[in-house]
């Protein structure tokens, strides 16, 4: 049977699309390589955190200063990969473009659309179905060794400010109260209200992909290979056909999209974590650490996730990275025991204004795009379901979706 609307990509940006436009009647079917609870899926590994507050460009003034750093520290969260310059030169000169004031408040009012009420839009997402038990609310704390360390990181809050996002600060006392297995070494933090995170991202979307299918949704295991106006050419052979067809397959869009003569400007800056099962020791509530990686408290255990890569999307992982994190939360936690942990990488689809890819191709009107979502795919994901949904059915939108036009990238 023809659906309405065809979805290629099942993490948690093409589950939200297919459930907002379910619940408007829309026919809808999934086409994914992986199943839903595959680890191998961005949307599996990601830090669980909802980062309302997250609206600064990837790239900023302050980061550029640090450049020196980011290329010679072992304590560096970005690491280079130069043999695959010329994967990811290009991307990063382009995103020298948008550090400007004027830049960063353009972004960071686009970007604020999509995160302000990421806590409201998951629980509406997911209200009915198990996925709803695994949403938190909380503050979040970014957490520094020094009050000095907080303003070096944060100069560019006065973004943030504009957007209303304001942060309390806290102090050693209260940081060992409230976590007594923190280091005293870490003796300030700067804490968000508004945030969230998901106790355990894959089991999450697992029970998105049910409540889907439950409502009569269709989801078809297959690699997409080609697509054309009105159908997905699977590897397999198999064609599947719908009056509408988004791309959401995160890294991959960009060569699902080159058949129509677009050519966009992403990479797949790559992620990695390292996960301690069952730890006794974890925060009361995500924290970001010195601006470089994540923890968060989950169903399974502690996640310590963060740090970026720059290479290719094939290129061999790098240990080196894992311990990095594993010398990273022993800073943290001191007497966090990592006899038994697992260890994952994926990849973040990422543009260089740090903006997302939503809307129609102007050229071919029946292909949405909703890709791009850089390191806050599962912050903004309901979100870009709700609009997608909108877009599906031509209906006017309350935000002005000109900063994530797909067509953005094209020559004037």
């Amino acid at each position: 049977m023809k659906q309405d609307v065809l979805i290629i990509g099942g993490g948690i940006t093409g589950v939200s699309i297919a459930l907002k436009a379910q619940r408007k009647g829309m026919t809808c079917c999934i086409v994914d390589a992986l199943p839903a609870a595959s680890p191998d899926r961005t949307s599996f590994g990601n830090a669980g955190i909802l980062a309302r507050n997250a609206v600064l460009p990837t790239v900023t003034r302050s980061a550029v200063a640090s450049l020196g750093h980011y290329m010679t520290s072992s304590k560096s969260p970005v690491s280079f990969r130069y043999r695959y310059g010329l994967k990811w030169m290009p991307w990063t000169l382009r995103s020298l473009m948008h550090i400007s004031d004027a830049e960063m408040q353009r972004i960071s009012k686009a970007q604020d659309y999509l995160l302000f009420d990421t806590v409201e839009q998951h629980l509406a997402l997911a209200a009915g179905t198990k996925a709803a038990t695994m949403i938190a609310e909380c503050d979040m704390a970014y957490l520094y060794k020094s009050e000095k360390d907080a303003r070096t990181d944060n100069q560019e809050a006065w973004v943030k400010k504009e957007r209303g996002i304001f942060s309390k600060e806290l102090r050693a006392a209260e940081l060992q109260q409230n976590d007594p297995h923190l280091s005293p070494e870490y003796t300030f933090a700067l804490s968000y209200p508004d945030h969230g995170w998901i106790s355990d991202p894959g089991a999450y979307l697992s029970a998105l992909y049910d409540s889907f299918e439950l409502a009569g949704g269709t989801i078809h295991l297959g690699d997409v290979a080609q697509v054309t106006s009105k159908d997905a050419i699977l590897k397999s052979g198999k064609t599947l056909s719908a009056s509408q067809i988004v791309i959401a397959a995160g890294a991959k869009s960009v060569d699902l999209l080159r058949p129509f003569g677009v050519n966009i400007p992403m990479i797949a800056e790559r992620g990695y974590h390292i996960h301690i099962p069952n730890s006794p020791i974890k925060p009361p509530s995500p924290y970001l650490v010195e601006g470089k990686f994540g923890l968060t408290p989950m169903q399974t255990g502690l996640r310590v996730a963060g740090t970026t890569e720059l290479s290719s999307i094939d290129a061999p992982v790098q240990n080196a990275r894992f311990d990095f994190l594993k010398r990273s939360i022993k800073d943290v936690y001191p007497q966090v025991d990592l006899s038994d942990i697992t260890t994952w990488v994926g990849h973040r689809p990422s543009l260089p204004d740090s903006m997302p890819c939503i809307g129609r191709l102007s050229k071919h009107p029946n292909i949405i795009c909703a890709f791009g979502g850089q390191h806050l795919g599962l912050t903004m994901g309901p979100k870009v379901g709700q609009i997608v949904s909108e877009i599906l059915l031509d209906q006017p939108s309350n935000a002005d979706l000109t900063p994530y036009t797909p067509d953005r990238f094209e020559p004037v």
